[in-house]
């Protein structure tokens, strides 16, 4: 019977790895670290106090509860002085860039925000803009959402760009949530927390990492 190297009849991610060598060299024959948790060397690794982070079962998860959070600091007492409207009026805005990630927009839209965009445009090759930011946010604007690297171009935005746009997101009156999944994709490494730009520090800036 002929044996195949690889069965194209299987769609999983199985393991190359022998039972034996489960560890990464890096990591072999280091004890188990003293009085540490994981959230408190990421946050030394970031540089903020460790009661500013979360750690999630992933990106998504993590997109989701950020969601919940912001959308709840921008929502107040709204729903009780409105009588529990539910028009698209009456609801907080959430600016997601375009193109951009569409999960960003959905599971912003299945809790309750109204979506719009803000263009990111082609012509000039993607740059994350401050005024265009200006431009979209209403009087109910709660937050933006951004990629770093943008998703779907790969564009990789400056610090000090986003804090421009972190500042823009506060003068609206909200925040600014960046999504840095693709932020360590650089070469050569830089200086952020994993070698990619990060956001961390940053004024009204709440950051997603995995």
């Amino acid at each position: 019977m002929d044996e195949a190297t690889h069965d194209l009849a299987t769609s999983d991610l199985g393991s190359s790895r022998r039972g034996d060598d489960l560890v990464p060299p890096v990591l072999a024959g280091r004890s188990d670290p003293e009085d540490a948790t994981l959230s408190g060397q990421l946050a030394a690794r970031y540089g903020v106090s460790e009661s500013s982070v979360l750690v999630t079962a992933g990106a998504t998860n993590a997109n989701f509860l950020a969601a919940c959070a912001l959308l709840e600091l921008a929502s107040g007492d709204d729903e009780d002085e409105d009588g529990g409207d539910d028009s698209d009026a009456s609801r907080p805005q959430v600016l997601v860039e375009k193109p951009g990630y569409q999960p960003l927009v959905a599971t912003s839209e299945a809790l309750g925000a109204r979506v719009d965009r803000f263009v990111r445009p082609p012509e000039y090759d993607y740059e994350l803009e401050p005024h265009r930011l200006d431009g979209a946010s209403t009087d109910d604007f709660a937050y933006a959402i951004v990629t770093n690297r943008h998703n779907p171009s790969g564009k990789l935005t400056p610090r000090a760009e986003l804090a421009e746009v972190a500042s823009a997101a506060a003068d609206a009156g909200g925040y600014l949530l960046v999504d840095e999944v693709y932020a360590p994709f650089v070469d050569p490494a830089a200086d952020g927390p994993f070698g990619g730009t990060t956001a961390s520090g940053l004024d009204n800036t709440c950051l997603l990492y995995t």
